[in-house]
């Protein structure tokens, strides 16, 4: 079987794998014979499959050292100190 990208605005939107794609689908579906490693969200342009850009690591969160600090990041954040006890909750999975 060969593998098919569906294209779509310049992205693929779909992959499949045919032994053969003529008069399978409504014409104005735009197919292309691509490797295996194509998936959905890659860009096609000027007959090349091109890859999304990886996502951006998130930062690992900075833990709070004391009170102090606690309560200048409540303040700033305007939250009040069951708010904060709860956020506190949440983000340590309890």
């Amino acid at each position: 079987m060969k593998n098919f990208a569906r294209i779509e605005s310049g992205r693929v939107a779909e992959v499949a794998q045919f032994d053969f794609i003529e008069g399978r689908f409504h014409p104005d579906l735009v197919w292309v014979e691509c490797g295996p490693s194509v998936r959905e969200g890659y860009a096609f342009t000027r007959g090349k499959f091109t890859a999304p850009p990886a996502p951006e690591a998130t930062p690992a969160p900075v833990p709070i050292k004391d009170t102090a600090e606690a309560e200048a990041l409540r303040e700033k954040l305007g939250l009040s100190e069951p708010e904060l006890e709860l956020l506190a909750k949440l983000v340590r999975g309890g």
